[in-house]
This record gives structure tokens, C-alpha cells and sequence, in this order.
């Protein structure tokens, strides 16, 4: 069977296209894979997935860069203090008894030495004025450096003759219990003398509060 000469032309043209399809085809399933990996990639970029709310910030654990002011601090004398032999300005040395911990964090551990100072004090006297003290931290040595601090003040004064008790005002400002946290344990950790002088005794626990926030 002969083909006339527009039948060669369209049998020419149709055979172009078909072939033009078939590269087309093949171009497009070899990219297809490509794609695919990309897209493969592009799941596990760390930053395309969504933030997850409940998490916890990679900050979290890091530990606080400073105590925060408020809290408790709770020592023992490492010797007696008495109203009958101390002076205003004495330096005293003290002992941690409780850790200081702060969102899981030990900031300060148990046994910390700290330093402390009589901030008032007199003796009793011919007159029959009681004895009183009025005592306040003023250093914590951690991780081999001294920081100085401060802390609320313990004021305890010999009560009156014949109630022979102490009166423990928390501040030192003439109102019982006036500064929340300031405290010191009883019985028995004050002793009133028969010459109406007051002290503490090494044994007792005494609990200041930081008035400042303390930096690390």
C-alpha cells in the first residue's frame, strides 16, 4: 500500500508527537523520586515540626543565678552568745542546718559555714534592766568564696522580773512577730540567767530570712 504525500506528512507528525510524549513521560518519572526525597528531607528539619506546648524549655534545667530574697535560712551558733558578755559589732560563726533548695536546685547544702554579727546588745544591770541581744547574718561561704548577705534580724530580751521568760521580737522592732519567717525554735533555745542577762546556746536552731536576693 503506497501513502500519498500528505499521508507521509501525517504519519511523520504523528510519530514526532508520540515521541514527544514518550520523553516527556520518562523526564517526569525521573523526577519524581527527587522530589520525593526532598520532601523526605524536609519532614525531619528540626525547625518543621510544631512546637509542643506541654515540653519542657532547655532552660529548665539550669539552675538558678541567685537565692531569692525571703528565704529561709535556718543555722545554729557553733558557740553560745550571751547578753552578759557580747557587744554590739561581736562577729559570730553559724552552721546550715537546713539545705537551701530553690526550684530543685541545692543552692546552698547542709553544713555551709556562715558568719554573723551582734547588731545591739547589753548586758543587765544593777537596776534590774534585763539583758537583750539582737543578732543578724551577714556572710555564707559556698563553693570556696564568701558572699555577703542580708537578713533579717532575731532581737530576744529577758522579760520582766517576775515572769522570768524571754521575749523574742522578731525585727527588733518592738512588735512581736513583725517580720514573717524570723524566728527561732522554742523551748529551750534562749536562757535566762539568775542576773536577768539573755543567751542562745549552740544546739538551738535559729531561722533569718534573706532581705535580699542573694547572686551566685
Amino acid at each position: 500500500m503506497r501513502l500519498s504525500n500528505g499521508n507521509w506528512r501525517n504519519a511523520a507528525g504523528f510519530a514526532v508527537l508520540l515521541m514527544g510524549l514518550t520523553l516527556t513521560g520518562c523526564s517526569q518519572r525521573e523526577r519524581m523520586p527527587l522530589v520525593e526525597k526532598n520532601a523526605s528531607a524536609d519532614q525531619h528539619l528540626p525547625f518543621a515540626a510544631a512546637s509542643d506546648k506541654a515540653g519542657i524549655s532547655p532552660t529548665g534545667s539550669l539552675a538558678p543565678a541567685a537565692i531569692p530574697a525571703g528565704t529561709a535560712v535556718t543555722i545554729h551558733l557553733r558557740l553560745s552568745l550571751s547578753s552578759a558578755s557580747s557587744r554590739s559589732g561581736d562577729p559570730f560563726e553559724a552552721v546550715l542546718d537546713e539545705p537551701i533548695v530553690v526550684h530543685g536546685h541545692t543552692l546552698a547544702p547542709r553544713g555551709a559555714i556562715l558568719t554573723g554579727r551582734v547588731l545591739d546588745a547589753r548586758a543587765s544591770d544593777q537596776f534590774q534592766q534585763p539583758g537583750y541581744l539582737r543578732l543578724g547574718l551577714t556572710a555564707i561561704s559556698l563553693n570556696g568564696k564568701l558572699l555577703p548577705i542580708q537578713t533579717s534580724s532575731i532581737f530576744m530580751k529577758r522579760g520582766s522580773h517576775e515572769q522570768r521568760n524571754v521575749t523574742i521580737l522578731r525585727d527588733g522592732s518592738g512588735s512581736q512577730g513583725a517580720l514573717t519567717g524570723a524566728s527561732i525554735d522554742a523551748p529551750g533555745t534562749t536562757y535566762a540567767t539568775g542576773s536577768r542577762d539573755v543567751g542562745v546556746a549552740p544546739e538551738r536552731h535559729l531561722t533569718f530570712r534573706l532581705a535580699q536576693p542573694l547572686p551566685l
